[in-house]
């Protein structure tokens, strides 16, 4: 079980079912949930950021985190017929709503590119969330001085990719630069964003731009 909040997102998990959601949108049906700028809780550690760079923690257990866990598949209901109202219904009318709109719309590129496949030195890896999760263990074992070499990883053509440590640190150090690119582009295109001032300008922003 996990909840994280971050960069306009929420993201729950619960057993095998997974959800990530716009900020905005899980707010309008929870208002009561306290939005900070990240948090990551999973039942035995609660982590909170109100600032970049400035953690805390929070209460363990904390109730409230539970019961939204607990809801995810009720959430991801909701969101999927959100999704579906919103492909049927009319286009954004104020800018606001348009911002709203196109925001989400970054958002769920970001987290597109953010877990597709990641490719370093000819081959291509996997870079979904346990797979990340994977090598981020292996990256801290690698800088213990603690990975056994000859060391090999698994690529997407399940082909072993037999590599140093030195060069294991280097391809998570990559794959960390890559994603930490996606979150500056997000970053980038949300604030243009808030410089357009028509609905026409915002639904016609091209943020598909620039992220390479």
């Amino acid at each position: 079980m996990k909840l994280i909040e971050f960069d306009g997102r929420i993201e729950l998990f619960n057993a095998d079912i997974e959800l990530r959601v716009p900020l905005t949108w899980f707010k309008s049906i929870t208002p009561e949930y306290e939005s900070v700028y990240r948090r990551e809780y999973d039942g035995l550690v609660h982590r909170v950021w109100r600032e970049p760079g400035n953690q805390g923690t929070g209460p363990v257990p904390w109730e409230r985190g539970d019961a939204i866990i607990e809801r995810t598949e009720f959430y991801r209901e909701l969101y999927d017929a959100y999704l579906k109202e919103q492909a049927q219904g009319s286009s954004p009318s104020t800018v606001e709503e348009a911002r709203m709109y196109v925001h989400d719309l970054i958002t769920e590129l970001r987290n597109e590119k953010e877990f597709s496949e990641f490719s370093w030195q000819g081959r291509s890896f996997q870079a979904d969330r346990d797979s990340v999760t994977r090598i981020a263990a292996t990256f801290a074992i690698a800088l213990a001085g603690q990975l056994p070499e000859p060391f090999a990883w698994q690529d997407v053509e399940n082909q072993m990719w037999e590599c140093s440590t030195a060069e294991f640190i280097e391809f998570a150090q990559a794959l960390w630069a890559r994603n930490a690119r996606l979150f500056a582009m997000t970053r980038f295109h949300k604030a243009a964003i808030e410089q357009l001032t028509t609905v026409e300008d915002v639904l016609s922003y091209n943020y598909f731009s620039n992220w390479e």
